[in-house]
């Protein structure tokens, strides 16, 4: 590694400790007292819509202390990525099996399934909305708009609103579907618009995860049709599958570290069955054995997951795995549903699988 990327990483955490305990815990501290300046309340709560109401309900520790732990994530992360960076430029050989997978040349014949893939789900979820922000419309008294919708004052949208919306992204998915000109364009429109309904969607108090994985691949599924470059392609196609994975082990570390280890016991998983109150749930509940098995099971399966991005022969082990994770939830607990986009995002893998003999781009293309 080379000085000044030396002084680049220590110089970067040495700023982020200095604004966190001198600027921001301080400012966040404030908060909770009434006392914040003005600007620091407007960016917390457009940031974080629900906390003007979860702050009353909860102790300011517990906000504080999850303040703390994305502090800490972000220096142990910057710490693993400066190793990972000498690791690489010491060891020639690790340099090349860590890149190895970015290196995976995407087929014509993938790219098009993964362009009907992505056009016929989007289309699949998105049929719904057009009655949900109808029947939504007459909650208006409740919209609280978050996040970007905030930012740019965007109005929820009148009845022909939500016909000129939905028939925007139905429109891209059938323009994907059919891959006629300026794909990427269509795959852009329709993300955004993605993130649009969701945000309007979840303006009336309740948030949740259910579109986060297909989101994301979907996003990055707009710069694989938009680069020309196969080594580009390649890239993104690698940074789709890396980010599914990420996905399961970043909340198997979140398991780990806000419940301070707690998540390998018991009393975690029986009191999140016990929530539920569904038959099945309510049992298992009362199987202390079997609840500490399958709290290990997932956080194993959640934490290693990331490692078949390297090795592919255990892939299919944790794609099973993943699939039967969410199946388990909604049979168990009754949360999300068989054709959950969790699910369907894994088909990536059906289409990773269409490629016999892996090619591997070389000098760039």
């Amino acid at each position: 590694m080379k000085k000044h990327e030396v002084l680049f990483f220590i110089s970067t955490a040495l700023i982020a400790s200095i604004l966190f305990i001198g600027i921001l815990l301080p400012q966040a501290e404030a908060y909770f007292k009434g006392e914040a300046s003005i600007y620091f309340t407007s960016i917390v709560e457009w940031l974080y819509p629900r906390l003007t109401i979860e702050k009353e309900r909860f102790d300011a520790t517990i906000f504080l202390g999850r303040a703390k732990q994305i502090f800490f994530k972000f220096i142990l992360l910057w710490i693993l990525l400066a190793i990972l960076r000498y690791s690489m430029h010491k060891y020639p050989k690790f340099r090349i099996a860590i890149l190895r997978p970015f290196k995976i040349a995407l087929s014509t014949y993938q790219e098009n399934n993964l362009r009907y893939l992505f056009a016929f789900l989007s289309l699949l979820y998105t049929l719904s909305w057009y009655e949900m922000l109808q029947s939504y419309a007459h909650l208006l008294p409740f919209y609280e708009p978050i996040g970007i919708l905030k930012l740019l004052q965007i109005p929820y949208p009148n009845t022909l609103g939500i016909a000129i919306f939905c028939s925007l992204i139905w429109g891209s998915c059938l323009w994907l579907f059919l891959g006629l000109a300026y794909r990427a364009g269509a795959a852009a429109i329709i993300s955004l618009l993605f993130i649009l309904g969701q945000a309007w969607l979840y303006s009336f108090g309740k948030l949740n995860h259910t579109y986060s994985t297909w989101q994301y691949l979907l996003m990055i599924f707009v710069f694989v049709l938009w680069s020309s470059k196969p080594h580009h392609k390649a890239f993104y196609w690698a940074l789709m599958r890396l980010s599914l994975m990420l996905a399961y082990t970043l909340a198997g570390l979140e398991k780990l570290w806000v419940s301070h280890g707690m998540w390998a016991h018991n009393g975690t998983l029986q009191a999140a069955l016990e929530a539920a109150s569904t038959p099945i749930s309510l049992w298992l509940s009362t199987q202390n054995w079997l609840c500490i098995v399958i709290s290990w099971i997932v956080l194993l399966f959640e934490l290693f997951f990331v490692i078949a991005f390297w090795k592919e022969k255990c892939l299919p082990f944790f794609v099973l795995m993943a699939i039967s994770f969410h199946l388990a939830i909604y049979f168990v607990m009754d949360i999300g549903h068989y054709s959950s986009p969790w699910i369907a995002s894994h088909l990536i893998w059906v289409v990773y699988a269409f490629q016999n003999k892996p090619h591997f781009i070389k000098n760039n293309g």
